[in-house]
């Protein structure tokens, strides 16, 4: 294993480069010790492993080389790996390119370090194996195996012997003389020089002992096609014209060197123009008027079509836009504000300095309307705010184009008094100048002929008015009416109170001194509103709180009397 290599090839290799610089230097070394033993070489048969590599952690690789004097497609090769023993392949690693003769192709772990990386020529997942799992390199198209590692359905335990190493955590490269693979592993397993674990000195190159008996030859050839060129090896296609290498097997079956100056006839280009009204193809076959891209075909110097694209911009055109903006808007050459919307044209120089005509259909955003609104008690604009009175309003919302619209809004809000008032057994709607229709709450049915502001119950119950007014309707709570004596007094004649009606004090003379006297207040649905106790007192005051309506005031003292009077508040 040569650290460094000094030869008559210093275009290719300064002297005292160290040998593992880069895989592309490997590969010329080996070229150029080739070409030094040319004399000796022969064709060997085919691929084989070459080099594995099991190192710490996912430091892992597998390398084949191609003894052969001629290039392999690798299209052909499939690596087969075997897991823990078993019979049926467990992944698979079909390659693709050309293996160049005397050349490598080199597999690595993914996650390996970057001296494995930077030699690899694919990363797969056939390298995900531990020392016990087997490998063989197949050739496709015959379906002979070429080379293995292990053995196929036997699982060793931690690895398989190799020399003084195995095949985990040790680097192993094929032995000088070894030219061919190996199936049977007894053999096999011999045929390995072992290194120590993470040696990467030697991935991504080989050196074999030269096959004897062949003498390559060289020759050239020019050649000429109008789309694409197979060589005569059939390995490769060219499309462009250039000087290309291809090697085929000689009369004496060795390499045969060919060099190829090829000329492709047909060709592609491609043209940008710019003219103002119409423009004609360099076959002359087309004439044009718009803007597009176009292609035309003329007949090259060989004989063969030649394909011209063309970007072709005609420069007088018409064109149409759609703007919104919210005030105003600038034509685009800048002659030109306008403030209301409307189809308008416009006309500006092109890129080849010809007339460009827009039509432009505006939208001028920013608008003002008016609306007249009637409403029953309140009124939500189309912004979302809540007027609860009549007057006149302005409102903004955006409109459509992102602009401020804004709306007069001239609003009629018809509220409804929906109040009752009862006095003594009289119901009295608050709501004046309205159309009234009473209601018996036990079923809610109307009461015929009591369309009246008010209304005077015959029996007990509970009633309330559905009133009319600018074309709302709205009903009152229902109201208890007791047409029999709701007031009793064990106080005496003595027992006063007064004002009554009242705004909401009363006065209380209760005739004579007691110890303690509870007042309480209560709805006349029976709701309880405010309690108050006096002490020692012979006179009491006290505020009824709530809306106007007729409420009882219970009096009771610690001895049991009792008053209940109706009280009527404003």
């Amino acid at each position: 294993r040569m650290p460094y290599l000094c030869a008559r090839i210093t275009r290719w290799i300064p002297c005292g480069m160290p040998f593992n610089e880069t895989k592309l230097m490997k590969k010329v070394l080996l070229i150029a010790t080739l070409m030094l033993s040319a004399n000796a070489m022969a064709q060997c048969s085919d691929l084989f492993f070459s080099e594995y590599l099991e190192g710490s952690s996912n430091n892992k690789a597998i390398e084949i080389y191609n003894p052969t004097s001629s290039t392999i497609n690798l299209s052909d090769y499939v690596i087969y790996r075997y897991n823990n023993g078993s019979a049926i392949a467990t992944d698979s690693l079909f390659m693709e390119g050309n293996l160049l003769a005397g050349d490598v192709y080199v597999a690595a772990n993914p996650s390996a370090v970057a001296g494995i990386l930077s030699v690899a020529d694919t990363l797969h997942t056939i390298t995900f194996y531990n020392g016990d799992d087997a490998l063989l390199l197949k050739r496709i198209s015959s379906g002979v195996t070429l080379d293995a590692i292990g053995i196929v359905g036997v699982d060793p335990g931690t690895n398989w012997a190799v020399g003084s190493g195995a095949t985990s955590e040790f680097t192993l490269v094929r032995s000088l003389g070894i030219q061919q693979g190996q199936l049977n592993w007894a053999v096999g397993a011999t045929e390995w020089t072992v290194f120590p674990q993470n040696m990467l000195d030697s991935l991504g190159a080989h050196s074999m002992t030269p096959c004897a008996g062949c003498v390559p030859t060289s020759s050239s050839i020019s050649a000429a096609a109008c789309v694409s060129y197979t060589s005569p090896s059939g390995l490769f296609t060219y499309t462009t014209s250039g000087i290309y290498a291809d090697t085929v097997l000689n009369a004496a079956g060795c390499d045969s060197i060919i060099s190829i100056n090829l000329t492709i006839g047909a060709q592609g280009s491609s043209m940008a123009v710019s003219v103002c009204s119409s423009y004609t193809s360099p076959s002359g076959l087309f004439t044009w008027t718009t803007s597009g891209n176009y292609s035309d075909t003329i007949p090259s110097v060989l004989g063969c079509d030649s394909i011209i694209a063309i970007d072709l911009t005609i420069g007088a055109a018409f064109s149409s836009i759609s703007v919104t903006e919210c005030v105003s808007y600038t034509s685009p050459s800048g002659s030109y504000t306008w403030t209301t919307s409307g189809i308008y044209a416009d006309t500006i120089p092109s890129a080849g300095g010809c007339d460009s005509i827009i039509t432009i259909d505006l939208t001028i955003g920013a608008s003002a309307s008016s609306m007249t609104v009637a409403a029953c008690q309140s009124y939500v604009s189309p912004s979302g705010t809540t007027w609860t009175s009549s007057g006149v309003y302005t409102d903004v919302i955006p409109n459509a184009a992102g602009c401020d619209s804004v709306i007069t809004v001239n609003l009629t809000i018809t509220s409804i008094n929906t109040g009752v008032t009862l006095t003594f057994t009289t119901l009295i709607a608050d709501q004046v100048g309205a159309t009234y229709q009473w209601l018996d709450c036990a079923n809610f049915t109307e009461i015929a002929g009591e369309t009246n502001s008010f209304f005077s119950p015959v029996v007990d119950g509970l009633y309330a008015v559905e009133i009319t007014l600018g074309g709302c309707v709205d009903t009152s709570a229902c109201t208890l009416v007791e047409l029999s004596s709701l007031e009793e007094n064990a106080f005496g004649q003595a027992l006063r109170l007064s004002p009554n009606p009242t705004s909401g004090a009363v006065n209380i003379d209760l005739g004579k001194e007691y110890s303690e006297v509870v007042a309480s207040v209560y709805t006349l649905n029976g709701q309880l509103i405010g309690t108050e106790s006096f002490t020692q007192t012979s006179a009491i005051a006290f505020n009824i709180e709530g809306e106007a309506g007729i409420y009882f005031l219970v009096l009771e003292t610690e001895t049991g009397e009792r008053a209940q009077l109706k009280v009527v508040k404003h």
